[in-house]
């Protein structure tokens, strides 16, 4: 009833939007409003907003032609992607030495990840709705719900603060093909728009066959990628209206489907795989800032429905067709208070309570569903303007319906110290102690090659971090450096592996145990009005501590050790109002082990990549990039090569709408 009631009083009040400000400040719109509305406007919370220690990714950073959010993702410090190939391709995510399935991700605070506890496929979320992608390494914040042992990347989609009209299309190598439409209206009070995205292509690049022998190249040879191609649509409608001054109510809809040929192995490859997902997501929100109480409450529905096809079994699956559904329906409160004792100590208490129903279908299979329920506090202390310290404590409660399962609640803690040295420099130390739940895959299996283990225990994860950041806002007018430096050691336990017998058949089982310690340095200048460089270093230690010999002290698989990315940017006026600029990017991986017993090493590459853009009238923008510019030959996953050099282009129509 929660969610029909949301439902029926944003959409009654006003067409949905994918534009108007949804919870972010009155100052974090794309324009600032006049002094007038700061003084009587209350702005609703963002989700963002309730936490600290996350690093936010701006749409200045998302533009790049037919870029995608992996790529984007790609270029932050601690974060690893995971490609099985070019655009459209599955992609995930893991950060700082984590495994993708404990990495969390949300729309608009809405769960991305689906009900079989599987990693979000990042290829399948498009860039053109998205505002920003805020990411939290280790531990997030209470009102997102649901402990995270990697991490959680929140994604915000855009905001609107006056009218916009945005088209975009692109082509490229490879068959590429993007087309982009954004439409934003406002008033006083209501916001609505639209984001429709479609994408393609045809993924036949060549790669470099070593004919299944890497010990030697007398026998590799030059292949096209054959069957790879891929379609992908999605929108986003999204609505919102304020029903007093600091009272919002909003819904967001997002709808996709893709359509890919899975091209199996390099070596062998495939003729006729297919896999088709349908993915629909709606969530209604009421956010409000009351003065000294501000509540955030969220009701969604997440649905999936995935096809897969193989009538020849050439993958290997050991299924010619395979489906299942994911339904994850949920809502969830959050509430936080300031109260101020005086002038040197403020108390700012918060609690969230939620409820998620995971519920999974598979073909030749019975329907599996859990309910959980959860409860979090936090509580921060400001002391003064300098000090800041915070403690939280979460606990989640499983219940399985479907086999009449329950355990005890898993219980997670965290907390962290921020000392403002001035107003350039802060130091943060922060402690997380987090527990990820089997998943119902993982407690059921498919009931073919891969069985279920109802036995299985929670996977737990403790991280310490310590970050130094500083703005050197000091410098002269025009320029600006920002640095951050973490040092992080976490240490996993009951972590979950496929153990397979000898009948090919695998069941999970809590068996391994990793340690991984590291340091992430990122840098951002803008030396005057022309020139602005980015950059970041990782440094990762991650190594198996499991009871398996084979594998103890070996380096955890895909994990390399360093990485680095590093751009650079040139900026000048053209004509009387316009804009050129020039790029250049470097990025950077060492090898990495493939397997657990560290048995197969995977190459380090260095990429280059450049192009140049103009804004030669208010309206236009078009760019040129070309990438892996000295064609290097790259797979993250044996067999999966991704695609060698490529020219993209884009052009870009933004014209000024009438208020």
């Amino acid at each position: 009833m929660l969610l029909l009631g949301l439902v029926s009083a944003t959409l009654g009040s006003a067409a949905p939007a994918a534009g108007q400000p949804t919870d972010d400040s009155v100052e974090a719109t794309d324009a600032p409003p006049d002094e007038s509305a700061r003084t009587v406007v209350r702005a609703p919370p963002s989700d963002a907003s309730w936490g600290d220690g996350g690093t936010t990714v701006t749409r200045d950073e998302m533009t790049a032609p037919l870029s995608d959010l992996p790529a984007v993702l790609d270029a932050q410090s601690g974060l690893f992607i995971r490609r099985l190939g070019g655009l459209g391709r599955y992609a995930t995510l893991s950060i700082r030495g984590s495994t993708a399935e404990q990495v969390k991700m949300t729309l608009d605070g809405v769960p991305l990840n689906d009900a079989d506890g599987g990693p979000v496929d990042l290829s399948t979320l498009p860039l053109g709705p998205l505002a920003s992608a805020t990411v939290f390494r280790g531990d997030a914040p209470i009102v997102f719900g649901g402990g995270a042992i990697g991490g959680l990347v929140a994604l915000e989609s855009r905001r609107l603060a006056e009218p916009v009209t945005e088209l975009e299309v692109g082509w490229g190598s490879f068959g590429t093909g993007l087309a982009r439409a954004f439409l934003g209206r406002g008033g006083d009070g209501w916001g609505a728009g639209l984001a429709v995205d479609y994408q393609a292509a045809s993924g036949n690049f060549e790669y470099l066959d070593d004919a299944g022998t890497a010990w030697t190249d007398a026998d590799d040879s030059i292949k096209r990628r054959r069957h790879n191609a891929s379609e992908q649509l999605t929108t986003l409608l999204k609505g919102s209206v304020d029903v007093t001054p600091g009272v919002r109510l909003s819904a967001v809809q997002l709808f996709g489907h893709t359509d890919r040929e899975l091209p199996g192995l390099g070596l062998f490859g495939s003729t006729q795989a297919r896999l088709r997902m349908t993915r629909n997501l709606f969530g209604g929100r009421l956010a409000a800032d009351l003065g000294g109480v501000q509540l955030l409450s969220l009701a969604y529905l997440a649905w999936r429905d995935t096809r897969f096809d193989d009538p020849l079994s050439e993958l290997g699956f050991g299924a010619d067709a395979a489906r299942s559904q994911s339904l994850v329906p949920g809502v969830r409160t959050a509430v936080r208070g300031r109260i101020t004792l005086n002038r040197w100590l403020a108390l700012r208490p918060a609690a969230t309570v939620a409820w998620r129903l995971e519920s999974l279908a598979r073909r030749q299979a019975t329907r599996v569903e859990r309910h959980i329920l959860e409860a979090a506090g936090e509580l921060a202390v400001d002391l003064g303007a300098a000090v800041q310290v915070s403690a939280r404590l979460r606990a989640e409660a499983p219940f399985e319906t479907s086999a009449g399962l329950s355990s005890a609640p898993q219980l997670s803690a965290g907390a962290s110290v921020t000392l403002a040295a001035n107003d350039h420099t802060t130091l943060r130390a922060s402690y997380a102690g987090n527990r990820r739940l089997p998943s119902l895959f993982e407690l059921h299996g498919d009931t073919g090659l891969t069985l279920g283990n109802p036995d299985l225990a929670p996977e737990s994860s403790t991280q310490l971090e310590l970050t130094l950041s500083h703005d050197a806002t000091w410098l002269p007018p025009g320029f600006l450096v920002t640095a951050e430096v973490a040092a992080f050691v976490a240490s996993s336990e009951q972590l979950i592996q496929f153990v397979q017998n000898a009948q090919h058949v695998a069941r999970p089982e809590n068996v391994d145990r990793a340690r991984s310690l590291g340091a992430e340095v990122g840098l951002f200048a803008e030396l005057g009005r022309h020139v602005s460089l980015r950059s970041q270093l990782t440094y990762l230690d991650a190594r198996n501590d499991g009871e398996i010999a084979a594998r103890r002290g070996n380096p955890l698989p895909q994990k390399p050790r360093w990485t680095a990315q590093a751009r650079a940017e040139f900026t000048t006026s053209i004509f009387s109002d316009g804009e050129l600029g020039v790029w250049a990017e470097l990025s950077h991986q060492s090898s990495s082990k493939l397997d657990r017993a560290a048995l197969i090493t995977r190459p380090g590459h260095t990429l280059f990549a450049a192009g140049v853009w103009a804004e030669p009238y208010p309206a236009w923008r078009v760019e040129v990039s070309a990438r892996n510019l000295a064609d290097a030959n790259v797979q993250h996953v044996v067999g999966y090569p991704l695609p060698g050099r490529g020219v993209f282009a884009s052009l870009k129509w933004t014209p000024e709408v009438p208020e």
